[in-house]
This record gives C-alpha cells, structure tokens and sequence, in this order.
C-alpha cells in the first residue's frame, strides 16, 4: 500500500455525521439522539455489537443483575444502535443539544435485570 493509498482511502468512505442543524426541526431530520428504554431491552447486545464507537456498554454486574451505558460523549448519533435493536429498547429523538458539567455527566447508565430464563 503507498502512500497516496493512505492518504486518498478516507476520502472513499461515506459520512458518519451531518452538519451542525440549523433549527430543532432540521435536527429531527438529520439526527437521531439514542434513548434507552430498558423496560424493553432483551440483552441481546447487538446495539453494543454495531456501535463503532463503543459507546454502549453492557456488563453483568452481579448474579441477576446487570448494567447498560450509553457515553455520549463517545457517540457520533449514526442511529446505528437504533436500527438494529429487535426489541425496540432504543429510541431515537431529536434531542441535538446535550451538556454535562463533568465527564460523568455525559454517560447516561441503567441497572437492568437478567431477562428471565423459560
């Protein structure tokens, strides 16, 4: 691979992101903030899965018991984790401004409980 390979491949890629919206309505059609609803969440783990960013973290933290973390500030909104969840556990909303004042502020983490075993 040469040198001019390296430099013209990212060029090839298509766009993860979107320009800044210029109006809450313009961020409803280019933008999908991700929202979990764990009441929903079957653990299946295919939003962890396609995240390329890893911006979603799933962890069994005890027996029964495990949690779920969206870090937005890792999350680029490609709406990916929406479209492949099968349980509809993550809503996308237009929600485009989001602030925290400390890093922790910006993970949004849920407790969810072991879904039952027939």
């Amino acid at each position: 691979m040469g040198f001019l390979d390296l430099v013209l491949r990212p060029l090839a890629r298509s766009r993860s992101t979107v320009r800044y919206p210029r109006s809450p309505a313009d961020a409803v059609r280019t933008r999908r903030t991700p929202v979990f609803q764990p009441e929903r969440c079957t653990d299946d783990r295919a939003c962890a899965a396609i995240c390329p960013t890893a911006a979603i973290s799933i962890e069994s933290t005890a027996p029964g018991a495990r949690t779920w973390a969206l870090d937005y500030g890792k999350c680029i909104f490609c709406a990916e984790c929406i479209r492949v969840c099968p349980s509809d556990a993550i809503a996308g909303t237009g929600a485009f401004e989001l602030d925290a004042n400390s890093r922790d502020g910006v993970v949004a983490p849920f407790a969810l409980k072991e879904p039952a075993r027939e």
